[in-house]
């Protein structure tokens, strides 16, 4: 494992389905190879691009198994997998998180619960009782899903319990994730993932020790490429990737979402799934559309 658990390119792995909708590790195994082929160590399961929410609790513990199983052969002793455990209210968020540490993950993710608006004193509350697990875990901060931001303060309350060691931020504010990578100074366990794929050298260069790029699932090389860059102090190198992966991004302007990565990882041969209902696949003109993205970025992000 890296000197933080989340000093390093953290790729928030897709989730393979069968035809009746169950999560289908067999499925994702050629990404896998793909990806540690490519210098990743660190995956991260159920997340917004793990389509967690479409993943029923008792699905948990053994698809989790097979991964962890699968990635510590092709990864080593680097090999990190991380397990998203969001739910709706705290109850439920406690058994997925219990759930996914049965089935093998080294730390949780966790987000605060979606649906209902919550003040930073329940959602401290919440926190706490993942805390109470005993298990490191991480902070999730990606509002325009849950609707409650994790403010500066509340993230230093989180900091602060004793087995928080840090938060990704998917805000795409830049002061945001900058201000959480302050915390460290006090709390030198505690770190800040960039998550917003359009800032991850300014995430990088403003105290953030890693990144957990969405786009790593179609071009992990270019993200660890752009990560060593910046840890290299090659700035110049790593804005020129950081380029490239904004134009790979384009997928998501002909349909945004989950349903353009998966088509886009079928146009690559890396992963033949469908996204979880009620999302539709890409139907052929947009998969052609799709495969025009890929081709013109294809020199600047090492596709296929």
């Amino acid at each position: 494992m890296p000197a933080h658990l989340l000093a390093t390119v953290t790729v928030p792995l897709v989730t393979a389905f069968a035809a009746d909708g169950t999560p289908d590790p067999a499925r994702i195994d050629r990404l896998m190879v793909h990806l540690a082929g490519h210098g990743i160590d660190s995956v991260m399961l159920f997340g917004s691009n793990g389509e967690g929410t479409a993943v029923q609790d008792a699905e948990i513990r053994g698809y989790t198994r097979r991964i962890v199983e699968r990635w510590k052969e092709l990864a080593g002793d680097r090999a990190t997998v991380l397990v998203t455990a969001t739910a709706a209210s705290t109850r439920q968020a406690v058994a997925r998180a219990t759930e996914a540490l049965a089935g093998g993950a080294d730390a949780l993710v966790v987000s605060p619960p979606f649906y209902y608006r919550h003040t930073d004193a329940e959602l401290l509350r919440h926190f706490s009782r993942v805390d109470a697990i005993g298990a490191p875990w991480v902070v999730y901060n990606i509002p325009r899903y849950t609707g409650n931001p994790i403010s500066l303060e509340l993230a230093a309350e989180l900091a602060a319990l004793p087995h928080c060691v840090g938060i990704k931020d998917s805000s795409g504010d830049g002061a945001t994730v900058a201000g959480y990578a302050t915390l460290s100074t006090a709390h030198p366990h505690f770190a800040a993932s960039q998550g917003a794929e359009p800032a991850l050298v300014a995430g990088l260069r403003t105290g953030a020790v890693g990144i957990t790029p969405g786009l790593g699932n179609l071009a992990p090389g270019a993200c660890r490429a752009l990560f060593d860059a910046v840890a290299a102090g090659d700035i110049s190198r790593a804005d020129e990737i950081q380029h490239g992966l904004n134009r790979l991004a384009a997928i998501h302007t002909i349909r945004p979402g989950i349903a353009a990565t998966k088509a886009a990882l079928g146009v690559l041969g890396l992963v033949d799934t469908e996204p979880a209902e009620p999302f539709v696949p890409f139907d052929a003109d947009e998969t052609e559309r799709l495969t025009a993205v890929l081709a013109d970025v294809a020199d600047v992000t090492g596709l296929g």
